[in-house]
C-alpha cells in the first residue's frame, strides 16, 4: 500500500485526528501530532505506513485507558481487560498502564 501522500485533512467528527489519504483515496487516521510529521506529496513506503499506524494504536490505547480511569480509580488488570475488549493488542496495553502509572492515576 506504498504510495504518495495526496491529502491530510481533519476528521469530521475527531478534530483532533487526521485523515491521511494515499494515491487519492483514504488510507488511514492519525492523531494530529503524528500527522504534522506528513506533508502532501511524501512518498511512504509500506513500513512507514505500518509504523504510522502502530504508533497511532498505541496513541488510541493510552487515550481509552485515561478516558476509562477518568471515573474512577481501577486497576491495571481492570485497563488490561478493558482495552482487551476494545481489541487493542497488549503493546498499547502496556504503553497506556505505563502512561496512567506516570500520571499516577493507576496502580
Amino acid at each position: 500500500m506504498s504510495g504518495e501522500i495526496t491529502a491530510l485533512e481533519p476528521q469530521q467528527k475527531n478534530a483532533e485526528r487526521v485523515n491521511v489519504y494515499i494515491d487519492g483515496a483514504f488510507a488511514f487516521g492519525l492523531n494530529q501530532l503524528e500527522a504534522a510529521r506528513l506533508r502532501v506529496g511524501q512518498v511512504l513506503s509500506d513500513e512507514a505506513i505500518q509504523e504510522l499506524r502502530s504508533r497511532d494504536q498505541v496513541s488510541l490505547a493510552v487515550e481509552r485507558g485515561l478516558r476509562f480511569l477518568a471515573a474512577r480509580p481501577r486497576s491495571q488488570a481492570e485497563v488490561r481487560q478493558h482495552l482487551e475488549k476494545k481489541d487493542f493488542p497488549p503493546p498499547s496495553h502496556r504503553a497506556s498502564i505505563s502512561a496512567s502509572c506516570a500520571a499516577g492515576i493507576s496502580g
